[in-house]
């Protein structure tokens, strides 16, 4: 069975609670705390992604939910998309790059990238972006790239902003992406575009000199673009050499 509980208390009624005990507001959440243990024991995918949304809440209120970290890696590999919406922003929500889990979830986007949804592929890539560690960032760098060349913009511009994340914990790597990076100068989507120079622009803040074969690129940009946010991030490049 996958749906939640009849008896069990949402994250609406989580949150009404909190509200309704302003004096004695600790002792309210360690009772739903207890509670949210318990559903985590169930084998109904909807009463486990209901607690894990509690979890959510109540990290956003200063908790630590830590311990369930494996518990939020298990909904994100659930299959029906409103559930691994919810481990995903989980694990946004609360994971950083000591969390130890973190190294189960390297095959978990991997499968995520090979959906055939596209809303499930920028799940994943807006996730990566978010915790993004040198070690997933070396070992789903080929999957990343690989999706400038989907036929999709959306999933193009997601993949183009996460690989900024991951080239800043990878710098080496950079020679291998640089080059599907540039042609995204020219995406056909202004929106893909627009990402591409936001990048470009940020990785040329460490070295300036080495972007310089970018200038004819960027100057088709600059002369074509419509966006005026486009234009002053090309026009940061140039001051960028200038101060160089």
């Amino acid at each position: 069975m996958s749906g939640a509980s009849i008896f069990q208390k949402t994250a609406a009624d989580m949150i009404k609670g909190v509200r309704a005990h302003p004096r004695d507001e600790a002792s309210y959440i360690a009772v739903c705390i207890t509670e949210i243990k318990e559903e985590l024991k169930s084998t109904m995918q909807g009463t486990k992604q209901q607690a894990v949304l509690k979890l959510v809440y109540l990290e956003m209120m200063g908790y630590d939910v830590s311990w369930a970290s494996f518990h939020f890696v298990d909904v994100m590999s659930f299959p029906r998309f409103r559930a691994k919406r919810i481990g995903f922003l989980a694990a946004q929500q609360c994971f950083h790059e000591s969390t130890d889990v973190l190294l189960l979830t390297t095959n978990l986007f991997r499968r995520t990238f090979a959906s055939s949804s596209p809303h499930e592929v920028c799940l994943g890539i807006h996730a990566l972006a978010k915790i993004a560690t040198p070690e997933l960032s070396r070992d789903l760098l080929t999957e990343v790239s690989s999706m400038l060349s989907s036929s999709r913009s959306l999933v193009r511009k997601k993949a183009v902003l996460a690989l900024y994340r991951m080239l800043l914990h990878n710098p080496e790597t950079l020679p291998t992406v640089f080059p599907r990076l540039r042609e995204k100068l020219d995406d056909p989507d202004p929106a893909v575009v627009a990402c591409a120079v936001n990048v470009l622009v940020e990785l040329a803040r460490h070295n300036p000199k080495g972007y310089l074969g970018l200038a004819p690129p960027l100057y088709r940009v600059l002369t074509s673009s419509c966006s005026n946010w486009t234009l002053i991030k090309v026009s940061e490049t140039r001051k960028e050499y200038d101060s160089d």
